[in-house]
């Protein structure tokens, strides 16, 4: 290298890579220190590439941000084109980290928070003046003198693919920080510089990277497939809503990744407080940071952008002007094969009163059957089961999408005005929080099946769905004719749905007066024989079995077909033990609807009642395979892992569902029993201290409390406790708790007694209904047990030892109580079955009951030989 290369004087090499050399330089008329970037051979000597580096060169030289390294000038020394780049004397940030993984000094969580602020202020003020980097990594941000960061290198990485897509095999740009869609080849937007910052992030926290591989492919696999493993397992003490942001940033589906940057400062500001030194800075938001800039400078592409939002204006004028109609707006701004992901709500009873809340009820239930049906049709529409919003309630859209990560919220009121109904349902975009559209349909009583014939219809004109003949024909099935039949059967479902026998006493009869009123309704047949297996699942009535079984066949017979006859014939098999027939009525209801979630779980339950544990696994992962951004089918899996000891395997599926759907208590929830179960209690109390963060809940505290309890710090797990019964105050798992906790702690010993009873009780109420559930039997065992009434101890657990099959808690709590009896060989027999079975070893030797049995020296022996099952390769 000469010493001189036009105004520049050359001081040295800082260093190189494959976008070219690096000099440091003196600028000989302005008299400062500059670093020159020259771009290596293979590059400059294209001429299209060389014209597209100018543009870029113009473009970032546009960009004025203090977290952003000043582009100077473009120039050229002979046939060689090089930058005049701002110098950045405190080297990358890079290597700053790796010199602190060397010396084993983490950085503390204020410089991590300021850094992240500063790399995000960054790429906010780029994306606002559409410019993408493509290529975020530490060794492309750069420290002043002073040590603020600033990014290094915007735009040079699309050089490296400028032929086109990226050929499959062939890795572009560093691996390990690339987003999914980039490591794939395919066409990035803004939303891949927000990926490579989670990544990024982790780095700052752990001072390492969350993918690794023996080669690119490798490395680009795991960032495809596999979730990046929690900061805490190398770096405790931060706060889980870091954990949350990191998470965000790095969801695999782009779709549900932050969309913005100005998404990620926000939270960041909530982590950081005054950690943080804000600077307001003014950022162009009126270009959208969702578009996909290749050129920034492309004038045709800027007068697409102009008619893009002209267009966009325009819609909204005439949308609020009444004009238009949302079905057609809707038709204009979204691609019609763009994935949505739609969320039914509980409808609003206007009015009040019971009768129009069951209806009401009733046609949410219909209406999210109607469009799952929809979903064989349409691989792009995906409907969130009506079950999985019942067990986490959700007030709006924007909950919607936080906790099921729905794009698209189906909202609606009902009002009855005498004989005469209004409803009205509305479509919401979860996303950008505004109404699409809305329909009414106006009808009376005497002629409510019009609603039955049109609700989805209108919801699918709102989602610009064409209605080909056989998706009306799989709307139609099962359907009547007769108003009073519908009404009968609508409001049925509503009660269907309850968990006590009266409701399904309520369900049955108004299913019967379906039937009765149109003898050939075979959804109301469906649900006849579901509510009857309600019925005799409390009673053990056989009459009401064999009402079932009856109802069953006459759907069948009806419609052979429908979805809904298929899966109350498998339950109707399941719950009498035909777990054969119940596979292959599942199978055939897959055969019929690939996409029916409820069909892939409930066949994966029963292979794992049969003890198919291949198959179970097997097909759980077959119904991820059908959804794979869907968080229900990891959270199944997880429950599947975690229940036969395989913790590693669970805890990766539980991450899928906080990172899918980072506000799903759920998910949380699951996770901090798991961690518990595993006896890695810190991260267990940060993932139930984010549930409760996110909603207060009984399971929450009691999981925390049982932690808590866990640890020996009892007095902190008696108040857990305690709000879990007051949330709670039927669930007897959480009285035997709070006796627990009592039990131990200092200040609380003579709660402990009463909370046993109160367990006891609850207890022998559903023993009422369930006389052989071994978990009842056993539980009732040990709550006399530890009130030293030995008796009825080991008279009950003798009682659930004898019912078949055993789940693995109950040779823990068997173990327990012949313990407290005395009989410490017995104990042993029963503690061993539940290691070989899959419980805990580490709970098992936290267990203070336990305390006197851990002195035996064949205890140490018996927690050694067992051995967790292997967790498979993903």
């Amino acid at each position: 290298m000469e010493k001189t290369i036009s105004h520049y004087e050359i001081l040295g090499k800082i260093g190189e890579g494959g976008m070219g050399v690096v000099y440091k330089a003196r600028d000989v008329r302005l008299g400062r220190v500059v670093a020159l970037k020259f771009l290596p051979a293979s590059l400059a000597d294209s001429e299209a590439l060389a014209g597209r580096f100018e543009d870029e060169a113009r473009a970032i030289s546009a960009l004025n941000h203090p977290n952003i390294a000043t582009i100077f000038e473009l120039d050229a020394g002979g046939a060689e084109r090089f930058l005049a780049l701002e110098f950045l004397p405190g080297g990358t940030l890079h290597a700053l980290l790796k010199h602190r993984r060397t010396a084993g000094d983490p950085l503390p969580f204020d410089k991590i928070v300021e850094y992240a602020w500063q790399i995000a202020e960054g790429l906010a003020h780029a994306h606002a003046h559409g410019i993408i980097h493509r290529d975020i990594k530490a060794d492309n941000v750069m420290l002043t003198a002073e040590g603020t960061l600033k990014i290094t290198d915007f735009g040079l990485a699309k050089l490296r693919d400028s032929g086109g897509r990226t050929s499959a095999g062939h890795v572009v740009g560093t691996a390990a920080c690339m987003s999914p869609e980039q490591a794939y080849g395919t066409e990035v937007d803004h939303r891949t510089d927000i990926f490579s910052y989670g990544v990024l992030l982790y780095q700052l926290a752990t001072l390492d990277l969350p993918f690794h591989g023996s080669n690119a492919l490798a490395v680009v696999q795991e960032v495809y497939s596999k979730p990046a493993p929690p900061i805490s397992q190398t770096r405790t003490g931060l706060p889980a809503s870091f954990q949350h942001i990191v998470d965000k940033a790095m969801v695999k589906d782009r779709e549900r990744r932050y969309q913005s940057m100005e998404e990620v400062l926000r939270d960041l500001q909530a982590v950081g407080g005054s950690k943080i030194s804000v600077r307001v800075i003014s950022r162009v938001t009126e270009q959208s940071p969702t578009l996909t800039l290749v050129s920034p400078l492309s004038t045709e592409l800027r007068k697409r952008t102009r008619r893009r939002r002209t267009f966009l204006w325009a819609g909204a004028a005439v949308l609020a002007a009444g004009m238009i109609s949302g079905a057609f707006l809707w038709r204009r701004t979204v691609r019609l094969n763009e994935e949505r992901h739609i969320a039914v709500l509980p409808f609003v009873n206007i009015g009040g009163d019971r009768e129009t809340q069951a209806l009401c009820d009733g046609l949410v239930e219909t209406l999210t059957a109607s469009l799952g049906q929809l979903q064989r049709f349409q691989d792009a529409l995906w409907v969130t089961p009506s079950s999985e919003i019942r067990q986490q309630p959700v007030a709006n859209a924007s909950a919607a999408h936080q906790v099921f990560g729905a794009t698209l919220v189906v909202t609606g009121s009902l009002q009855r005005n005498g004989d005469r109904l209004r409803l009205i349902a509305s479509l919401v975009d979860a996303v950008k929080r505004r109404q699409i559209a809305s329909r009414t349909i106006d009808t009376s009583i005497a002629h409510i099946t019009e609603i039955q014939d049109t609700m989805a219809d209108r919801v699918a004109e709102m989602l610009a769905l064409n209605l080909n003949p056989e998706m009306r024909r799989a709307l139609a099935a099962g359907r009547t004719t007769v108003p009073a039949a519908y009404e009968a059967y609508a409001k049925g479902l509503a009660y269907l749905q309850g968990r006590r026998p009266e409701d399904f006493a309520l369900a049955g009869g108004l299913f019967e007066v379906a039937v009765q009123k149109d003898a050939t309704y075979a959804l109301a047949y469906a649900a006849l024989g579901s509510a009857n297996l309600g019925k005799y699942s409390f009673s053990h009535d056989q009459r009401f079995l064999e009402e079932a079984r009856t109802a069953c066949r006459r759907a069948v017979e009806l419609n052979s077909e429908l979805p809904e006859a298929r899966l109350a014939m498998a339950q109707l098999y399941s719950r009498t033990g035909k777990f054969e027939d119940a596979v292959g009525e599942l199978n055939r209801l897959i055969a019929i609807d690939r996409t029916s979630a409820d069909a892939y779980y409930m066949l994966a339950e029963t292979y794992n009642t049969m003890g198919r544990l291949a198959d179970a696994e097997a097909t759980y992962k077959r119904a991820i395979q059908m959804r794979p951004g869907h968080w229900a089918g990891y959270n199944a899996l997880g429950r599947f892992y975690a229940l036969h000891g395989r913790y590693e395997d669970a805890e990766q599926n539980f991450r899928m569902v906080t990172t899918l759907t980072p506000d799903n208590v759920m998910g949380y929830n699951n996770l901090g029993g798991m961690y518990n179960k595993w006896g890695h209690y810190v991260d267990a109390v940060a993932a139930l201290q984010k549930s409760l963060s996110l909603k207060p809940s009984a399971p929450g505290y009691s999981n925390l409390g049982t932690i808590l309890y866990f640890l020996g710090r009892y007095d902190e797990a008696v108040p857990n406790m305690a709000k879990a019964v007051e949330l709670a105050p039927a669930r007897y798992t959480f009285w035997g708790n709070y006796g627990d906790a009592c039990r131990w702690s200092s200040g609380s010993r003579d709660r402990a007694a009463p909370a046993y009873r109160q367990a006891i009780a609850l207890v022998v109420k559903e023993l009422a209904v369930h006389p052989t559930d071994s978990m009842l039997l056993a539980s009732e065992g040990l709550y006399y047990a530890k009130l030293g009434e030995m008796a009825p101890a080991l008279a009950g657990i003798g009682k659930a030892l004898q019912q078949k099959p055993l789940d693995m808690a109950v040779y823990f709590k068997a173990g327990i109580v012949y313990e407290l009896a005395g009989q410490r060989e017995r104990a042993l027999t029963e503690l061993e079955s539940a290691l070989k079975a899959g419980y805990s070893a580490e709970e098992i030797t936290k267990e203070r009951e336990l305390e006197r049995l851990r002195s035996d020296p064949r205890f140490p022996k018996l927690i050694a030989a067992s051995v967790p099952a292997p967790s498979p390769k993903q």
